[in-house]
């Protein structure tokens, strides 16, 4: 008899033990998921308040002191299951709100925005209009760029003649460029746009500054828009060179002065 009551205490002793032991790992996992999740409040802080917010208030339903904080002040006592869906409930409305903000924050720019943010970002010409104007597409828009610091013959159209070397400077340019994918650079001292409306850019194929070398081969001059441009002084060393060389339209065999 004495035995049997002796086998009862260890077992209920041993079951009150297991007890505390899974109350304490559960209350260590509450613990650091608190710690997890008070953590994304902060993060999410920058991107979404209401992210922010049902992360914070995931944290303090699993710290269990705050959780017991929380049950004496509203006077209610909240079982397992009540908290369980309460949480669920605010994962999920953090999750969309995030998702939301995120969205927002990632709606595709315009066109003319991308270009002028461009740098490493590669564009498709569409058409060359000629020596120094080209048509970018980008999202299937057609954006025009005018090329910094040359000015190449005039292809006439309007008022405006024809000019020497024209057609050939044209088509220089269109076999450089036409369907090719490029990078474009801006130049903070010569702004965003000229007065026509095209954008202003240094174009690049591959490690070919298309301004450049349209002065080294002589179809284009170098041209000085009210301020001088980052690239002025190998522009000018450029021109100086195709000048001496009588290269394109600096020969007068082929464009009389």
């Amino acid at each position: 008899m004495l035995g049997n009551i002796k086998l009862q205490k260890d077992f209920i002793k041993n079951s009150v033990n297991n007890k505390i032991e899974k109350y304490k790992i559960n209350t260590l996992f509450d613990i650091a998921y608190s710690i997890i999740f008070t953590l994304v409040a902060f993060f999410l802080l920058q991107t979404s308040f209401v992210s922010s917010l049902a992360a914070f208030l995931i944290a303090l339903l699993l710290f269990p002191k705050s959780f017991e904080y929380l049950q004496r002040r509203i006077k209610m006592k909240i079982n397992k299951d009540l908290k369980t869906a309460i949480i669920f409930i605010l994962f999920l409305l953090m999750g969309y709100s995030a998702s939301k903000s995120i969205g927002v924050n990632t709606i595709p720019q315009k066109p003319e925005e991308q270009i002028q943010n461009s740098n490493n970002t590669l564009y498709k010409v569409e058409r060359v209009i000629d020596g120094d104007t080209i048509d970018m597409l980008y999202n299937d828009e057609p954006i025009r760029i005018r090329l910094i610091g040359i000015d190449a013959p005039e292809t006439g159209g309007g008022n405006t003649k024809t000019e020497c070397y024209a057609d050939e400077a044209k088509t220089y340019l269109s076999d450089l460029l036409n369907n090719k994918s490029v990078r474009l650079e801006k130049d903070e001292t010569q702004g965003d746009k000229d007065k026509y409306n095209r954008q202003l850019r240094y174009v690049y194929l591959d490690d070919i500054n298309a301004n450049l070398n349209m002065i080294e081969k002589g179809y284009a001059k170098e041209y000085t828009y009210d301020k001088p441009y980052k690239y002025i002084e190998d522009f000018e060393n450029a021109e100086n060179i195709a000048r001496n060389l009588k290269i394109g339209i600096w020969n007068p065999q082929i464009c009389k002065s």
